[in-house]
């Protein structure tokens, strides 16, 4: 009796643990590798507590969301969906961004403005500029690369007549193509600039012509709001004179570098910066804003290293792939995630992207979105329209 009881129950544990076998992946290796090592640095900690916090409700949860993406969104229907409720709620936080500069805040959480800079339901405008890159760069690509003549990819809106045609799904997407960049423009965050520079550049790079149009809108760009940023920013981000970067960053990256060098190899421990870095502080400021370097104290080189492997194969396969995808919506969303990725990554070279509540969950959600979209699109391998 006990033999014949104790198979039922090993089929329910081997059937508990498959449910939480991650769907297979290219970057189920490297995430792995980060994830041990993260861990390594949580046995390491010198704040132990504080490790554990951060492996547990801030690693975990960012990795699960990613997981949980590519398992559930598995068809164009439903990245589809995705899309429609990322864009719609975009087109909400631009115009909460807008009655915020016209009136001083937002009407979500009541905001106000900080010194002129606009940051809507975001806590800083730094956070908003971050956000904004990729819905930026994600609405760019729609609009020149996806010609919108497949009512499928209408969205939830496929069903209303007056929203069959093609040339006003342009226009919509054009319109809040500028809102998003005009908005960019009012966060007045020069990090976030870079980084939609940056993007720019990845997509003038990648995509054969678009060298011109990329040029045209950083020039654009610049030229209409330099002035405001002059006149509301008296800091300069780049010192001319000693080519060094301003608003303290730069003795806060030489504080980190005091870190790694003490800690090299698995750092301080997972989510321990703010603690062990007032031992080392000569300016003010919890955060390097520099998400690399904040990376490579609490988790160490090594740790850096494994996460950089990680955005490495995510890239490269992305890149491979895009020469694989003939289907119009599907090249221009994945194009779009990419660009805005990169642009997203060389913010944060500047800012706490990877740390922030708000941006933190974001980021996985893309990377999910991004290795989504690549096999759906060459699973169903659908001719170009």
């Amino acid at each position: 009796m006990k033999t014949r009881s104790a198979a039922p129950k090993r089929g329910i544990a081997k059937i508990f643990l498959s449910s939480f076998k991650p769907v297979e992946n290219d970057l189920n290796k490297p995430m792995a590798v980060f994830i041990f090592i993260c861990f390594l640095s949580v046995l390491n900690s010198q704040f132990i507590v504080f490790s554990l916090k951060g492996f547990f409700f801030k690693l975990l949860q960012w990795t699960f969301l990613y997981f949980v993406f590519i398992e559930v969104v598995t068809t164009r229907k439903q990245l589809r969906i995705f899309l429609t409720a990322f864009f719609i709620s975009a087109m909400i936080v631009i115009v909460d961004g807008f009655v915020q500069s016209l009136t001083g805040r937002d009407f979500i959480y009541q905001h106000i403005l900080w010194g002129g800079r606009v940051s809507a339901s975001f806590r800083h405008p730094n956070d908003f500029g971050g956000y904004l890159i990729i819905v930026s760069l994600m609405l760019l690509t729609m609009t020149l690369f996806c010609r919108f003549n497949n009512q499928e990819d209408n969205g939830i809106f496929k069903k209303m007549k007056f929203l069959e045609s093609p040339i006003l799904w342009k226009l919509i997407n054009v319109v809040w193509c500028i809102c998003s960049v005009v908005s960019l423009g009012l966060t007045l965050s020069r990090g976030a600039w870079i980084g939609f520079y940056g993007g720019l550049i990845f997509l003038a790079v990648q995509k054969k012509g678009m060298l011109l149009v990329s040029l045209a809108i950083m020039i654009t760009f610049y030229a209409v709001f330099s002035t405001q940023m002059s006149n509301a920013r008296n800091e300069s981000f780049l010192d001319t004179k000693t080519f060094t970067i301003g608003s303290g960053r730069i003795d806060y990256w030489k504080e980190s570098w005091n870190m790694i060098h003490d800690f090299p190899w698995l750092g301080v421990g997972l989510n321990s910066y703010s603690q062990e870095a007032p031992k080392y502080k000569k300016s003010w400021g919890g955060y390097p804003h520099n998400c690399y370097l904040q990376m490579a104290v609490e988790i160490g080189i090594i740790g850096l290293l494994s996460f950089l492997w990680m955005l490495f194969i995510l890239f490269r396969n992305t890149l491979r792939n895009l020469r694989y995808i003939h289907d119009d919506f599907f090249q221009a969303l994945l194009m779009g995630l990419s660009c805005g990725f990169f642009g997203f990554l060389v913010h944060s070279f500047v800012d706490t992207n990877f740390y922030s509540v708000q941006l933190g969950n974001l980021m996985w959600v893309i990377m999910g979105a991004v290795v989504a979209t690549q096999k759906i699109a060459l699973t169903s391998r659908q001719p170009q329209k």
